[in-house]
């Protein structure tokens, strides 16, 4: 089988980050829940233990759900 053509330096894996807190993701996804209600899933976890700090349901993704974790 030919070798895969290499990715572009965006997709380059990475070392996780070493120390738990030092690095926090945040994504939010638009998926339809239950009875074709649309709401976005905002999910914040830690890049070096994988943990979920936070999840939670909005109507759109914006700085105000991303601000949301900050105030607790």
């Amino acid at each position: 089988m030919p070798k895969a053509a290499k990715r572009g330096a965006h997709r380059k894996r990475r070392e996780r980050s070493p120390l738990p807190g030092m690095l926090l993701h945040q994504d939010g996804s638009t998926h339809e829940w239950g009875t074709g209600t649309t709401l976005d899933l905002i999910v914040t976890m830690d890049d070096a233990t994988n943990e979920h700090y936070s999840m939670f349901f909005v109507d759109e993704e914006g700085t105000q759900s991303s601000f949301r974790v900050c105030e607790r």
